[in-house]
């Protein structure tokens, strides 16, 4: 994408704040020594450290936005670099996610006081970070030491790697991997006598047309407060991505520089989508969503036959509904293929770099197999095939029985679009999706206006391609 500088519509740059010593001293004490931890002693005058060689007395700072019931995620895995690198501290910082993680961010690299190692996320998510830190080169690169110490970066999903690169350049260590694929009730399959979704992503079944049936076989809109729906329709980019890319349509252009929904395959997948929620009535709305406390909780509850969403909420499943007998399938066959879509988060080292080996050490741990087992265990599908392909991950004494789905999904998936200002198109788009799947605008007359919008801040956005394409 051909295009001068980086926009970020309201947002400042990260390199433009003033007031940095206010910042600095304010966000450093916030956070309990991050800004402190950031100044740990540097390579002794006469160069730089030797590739390898760690110093010993260094204190990282990792900050992070796991939640709380996730967290001994992350303490595990920073406990066990920190039994096998004896020297090497790391002060762990838990932090809001979203919009405040980036703003926190953001002031801490304007006051130079960074942390060594960020939690960092892949759009869209966490008011999509990484669309804000890369363009301004906040993150060193990881490939030349990925090769220098032999990483087998062959062993990544190419997904993966491809949302954590900016430039043709990789520079955020791969954690986990969120790819859609369908979940299902097995009580409300067995109670209607519907046809579950298939475990092979080769099979020549359930395409759109099938799920619309098998959604209103499902459904019951019995009395209030017990109906049952067949397929939750998201009114949002994300959820809709596969089903446009499985049609043969997409978002936006190839260049990045046009919103695309306007297109004949397009208003088609748009058009199925809002009928499945208005016309069949498959789907709850908005209201009935609130008053059954949204989505998971119906899902919880067996009463949503078929929830499309991430590899991620196999987690709250396992914690909040362990007695729900549950499985998971393919995506949906559309016109052309079926596709999913994928995101997730890694881990950055600020540049630049006070602590740089250190910190490549505890990143190259992260990204470890030994590392990214922990995660597996505990739901989080991790990045590295081989460790996706492990009894850490396809646990078999633990739901989904057709786990391995995932696998298919990865190598199927593909990000949301890579350009910098994404976050801000993707808020036009959703209200677009959400006027149609409320009926309160056709699909044309919504395309338009999320088009005029649209149109003008992809223009002015930056695209993450090598070579800006």
């Amino acid at each position: 994408m051909a295009t001068k500088g980086t926009a970020q519509g309201h947002l400042k740059s990260p390199g433009r704040f003033t007031r940095r010593g206010v910042l600095a001293r304010g966000i450093g004490a916030a956070l309990g020594g991050v800004a402190g931890a950031a100044c740990a002693p540097r390579p002794e005058a006469g160069g730089e450290t030797k590739p390898g060689a760690l110093r010993s007395g260094v204190t990282l700072t990792l900050t992070h936005f796991y939640p709380a019931a996730q967290q001994d995620n992350v303490k595990r895995r920073i406990a066990l670099f920190q039994q096998e690198t004896p020297g090497v501290q790391v002060n762990e910082v838990a932090l809001p996610g979203g919009a405040a993680y980036r703003e926190r961010l953001t002031a801490l690299f304007a006051g130079d006081a960074p942390p060594d190692v960020m939690h960092v996320s892949a759009a869209p998510g966490s008011g999509y970070s990484f669309g804000v830190f890369a363009p301004a080169g906040r993150f060193f690169e990881l490939g030349p030491l990925a090769r220098r110490d032999k990483l087998d970066l062959d062993d990544y999903y190419n997904v993966a790697l491809d949302f954590n690169s900016f430039g043709g350049k990789l520079l955020v260590m791969p954690n986990d991997l969120n790819v859609f694929a369908t979940y299902w009730s097995e009580e409300l399959f067995r109670q209607t006598g519907a046809t579950s979704p298939p475990a092979d992503w080769r099979s020549s079944g359930f395409d759109h047309s099938a799920l619309l049936d098998t959604a209103r076989r499902l459904t019951d809109r019995g009395p209030t407060g017990n109906e049952r729906y067949g397929l939750l329709v998201q009114a949002n980019t994300n959820w809709t991505l596969p089903f446009l890319w499985s049609n043969g349509a997409d978002v936006v252009s190839r260049d990045l520089r046009r919103i695309t929904l306007d297109e004949p395959a397009a208003l088609d997948t748009l058009q199925f989508l809002a009928d499945a929620v208005l016309k069949h009535q498959v789907s709850p709305t908005n209201d009935e969503l609130t008053a059954a406390g949204g989505a998971n909780n119906l899902f919880f509850k067996a009463r949503l036959g078929m929830h499309h969403t991430g590899s991620n909420f196999v987690n709250q499943l396992r914690s909040s509904a362990r007695d729900l007998a549950f499985d998971v399938g393919a995506s949906p066959r559309g016109k052309t293929r079926r596709h999913s879509v994928a995101g997730g988060a890694g881990f950055a080292g600020a540049a630049p770099a006070r602590n740089r080996e250190e910190a490549w050490a505890l990143l190259k741990h992260l990204g470890g197999k030994a590392s990214l087992e922990i995660g597996a265990r505990e739901g989080q599908m991790p990045t590295r095939r081989s460790v996706a392909r492990s009894e850490a991950f396809l646990d078999p004494t633990q739901p989904p029985r057709n786990r391995r789905v995932f696998l298919d999904a990865a190598d199927n998936a593909s990000p949301a679009p890579m350009v910098s200002n994404w976050f801000e198109v993707e808020a036009v788009l959703n209200r677009a999706i959400e006027s149609i799947m409320a009926g309160k605008a056709g699909v044309r007359e919504a395309v338009s206006e999320a088009k005029r919008l649209g149109d003008p801040l992809l223009a002015s956005g930056q695209s993450f391609g090598k070579d800006g394409k």
